[in-house]
């Protein structure tokens, strides 16, 4: 079929017009005109007509980008990376359901140890985790298949776009930087295709800006101001849901632009080599380092707080961005405790235990098998003593415990300071896993580091009492209360000096101050110097039939060798109770001191070594 046409001609879709070599040019370069069209121009074709594609002089019109981008939109190659992506994320998300259903429960570790953050990448080595996050997800329902719909549209648009390379490039750098931002900007790790979902649709929207008027007319509603509407529905949407991670979906749609903004498809692009793929791959790869390098960030990167204990009278400093909570999140024996996230089974713990006389008698009773037995309550596996390090100060001891599972391989070290300050115990450590080569684990040095800045004052019932005996110094109440503050806190010499102040006063603290100050004494007989006659021997005698008055007496008198003094309280104690158990108690000590020998006839031996007789 032959068509009669006038010189520098046109010929395109049956319809041959006259056309302006310039002009024509432009509309190459614009991508509007087709390389298939034919053109006859004499100079150039001859009497012929000769695709465009083919004629010489307007090669270089044709590689221009808009008409590189006419090409790649007229022809478009099957977006392979697209499909594999999306459809590698639902098997993942099927299977992660049969494992929870039961039927690859052998899987549950691999989606329990998924999620991105802090700790997966710097403690615990988890450098998979921010390729492995992106196919575990909350539930299959609304989670998975909600990313899903962005990731199979924004996808499909930026492979279009951007070539397999650029998705691959996008996918990387959402990855990156989303994992960087989950990172640096919160405490809970992520899991969820979100970060490349938000990648995928930044970096559509980024390739409309970037782009413009090269993209051809008809693909430029997918792409830039076009999807607008819909970047602002899902980000409205992600605030109206609970545990969204908005630094995952901040940091992942930057990542997006920044790699659709940088990254040059290979159909634009006139060099040709092995530059931009040894990119693209290096790109795709480079979440290896955030272990790493978030691994040896300073910890003065987060600001430090400090910490007021109030229940244990001590206070810490503990680094912001990884123990943030102002007071505690977790108790540990009855310990406040922090840990680095809320998943983390390892922890840093400070606290204090108000134990009984007759435990501390031999001192610190929460050693060895005790210290074991407390802990394995708590930890699986078999506890063995380590070396400990060195005390944390004067006056504290140290341990360690090793604690191996049913394979003898060591999994935890326990490391606690203790204090005793008479039957309060101060208990400070931390409890972390040990590696393969049974070293603690990157969380240790965070732990001894916080530890360092513990400041540890006065048990708090000593506090309180003592300020409000300052508030009022004159009360007998206030006294009391500190008296006994003081002798728990092993102050005795203190406390017994408030005894004798309060006892010294009539009122209603006097007989409790009188029953407590002998308990003392009778707990502690060889610290005090009773004189001739023990200052409570009048009240002994004017109340015969007190039980308890009568017992510890009867205990100081003997201990210090004052058999004749005992043996009178005793038989007071019988004549006015013949049948009480506790004559059963002081009749036993009389003998005992009796039959050593050491009374005197009087009565009046003197007391043993100890601080001088308290007034």
């Amino acid at each position: 079929m032959g068509y009669l046409c006038p010189v520098a001609e046109l010929l395109h879709e049956g319809d041959c017009v006259p056309v302006d070599l310039q002009d024509l040019s432009d509309r190459i370069q614009r991508g509007e005109v087709p390389g298939h069209a034919q053109l006859r121009h004499a100079p150039w074709t001859g009497d012929d007509f000769q695709e465009l594609a083919r004629i010489p002089q307007l090669a270089e019109d044709f590689k221009a980008p808009g008409a590189a981008m006419a090409r790649r939109f007229a022809n478009p190659p099957r977006a392979w990376v697209s499909i594999s992506v999306s459809a590698l994320i639902v098997a993942f998300g099927l299977l992660q359901v049969a494992a929870q259903m039961g039927w690859l429960a052998g899987m549950l570790p691999f989606f329990s140890q998924a999620g991105v953050g802090y700790d997966a990448l710097a403690f615990d080595g988890r450098w998979w985790t921010p390729w492995t996050s992106q196919l575990t997800h909350a539930n299959f329902a609304l989670h998975l298949l909600g990313n899903m719909a962005v990731i199979g549209y924004s996808g499909y648009r930026c492979e279009r776009a951007l070539g397999r390379a650029g998705y691959l490039a996008v996918a990387g750098a959402a990855l990156l930087v989303g994992a960087l931002a989950v990172s640096l900007l919160q405490r809970i790790p992520v899991i969820g295709s979100s970060i490349l979902a938000f990648g995928l649709l930044g970096a559509q929207l980024a390739i409309g800006f970037r782009f413009g008027d090269t993209l051809p007319p008809d693909q430029r509603r997918y792409y830039g101001f076009g999807n607008l509407a819909l970047a602002f529905v899902l980000v409205a949407n992600t605030l109206t849901v609970a545990n969204v991670s908005h630094a995952a979906h901040v940091g992942g749609f930057l990542g997006g632009v920044l790699a659709a903004g940088l990254h040059k498809p290979a159909f634009l692009s006139r060099e040709e080599g092995w530059r931009m793929p040894a990119a693209v791959a290096a790109l795709c790869v480079s979440p290896l380092l955030l272990g790493p390098v978030l691994r040896h960030l300073p910890y003065a990167l987060w600001s430090t707080h400090e910490v007021m204990l109030e229940e244990v009278g001590a206070s810490l400093e503990l680094p912001g961005r990884l123990l943030p909570d102002p007071g505690y999140e977790v108790r540990v024996r009855g310990m406040p405790a922090w840990r680095t996230n809320p998943n983390s089974d390892e922890l840093l713990f400070c606290g204090l235990a108000e134990l009984t006389w007759s435990a501390v008698e031999g001192g610190d009773p929460l050693v060895g098998e005790v210290l074991e037995e407390d802990w394995g309550r708590l930890i699986d596996g078999t506890a063995t003593e380590v070396s400990p390090p060195e005390p944390r100060g004067p006056g504290w001891t140290a341990h360690a415990l090793e604690f191996a599972d049913e394979d003898g391989i060591p999994r935890y070290l326990l490391i606690e300071h203790h204090r005793l300050q008479g039957v309060w115990l101060n208990r400070v450590g931390y409890l972390v896993a040990l590696d393969g080569d049974g070293e603690p684990g990157h969380r240790a040095p965070v732990f001894r580091d916080a530890l360092t800045t513990l400041q540890v004052g006065e048990p708090p019932e000593l506090a309180q009492a003592r300020t409000a005996h300052l508030e009022n110094p004159v009360s007998s109440a206030k006294a009391m209360a500190l008296a006994v503050a003081l002798e728990k806190s092993g102050d005795l010499e203190q406390a017994d000096g408030l005894y004798a102040r309060v006892i010294s006063k009539a009122g209603r603290e006097q007989g409790s101050a009188v029953r407590q100050r002998l308990a003392m004494q009778a707990r502690t007989p060889q610290r005090w110097d009773l004189g001739a006659e023990p200052w409570f021997m009048a009240w002994v005698r004017d109340y015969p039939g007190d039980r308890g008055l009568a017992r510890d007496a009867v205990e100081l008198l003997a201990a210090q060798g004052r058999c004749l003094a005992a043996r009178e309280v005793h038989e007071a104690l019988m004549a006015h109770r013949p049948d009480d158990v506790v004559g059963i108690t002081t009749a036993g000590r009389v003998a005992a001191c009796e039959d050593t020998g050491a009374g005197s006839a009087s009565g009046s031996t003197a007391g043993g070594p100890g601080a001088p007789a308290p007034r």
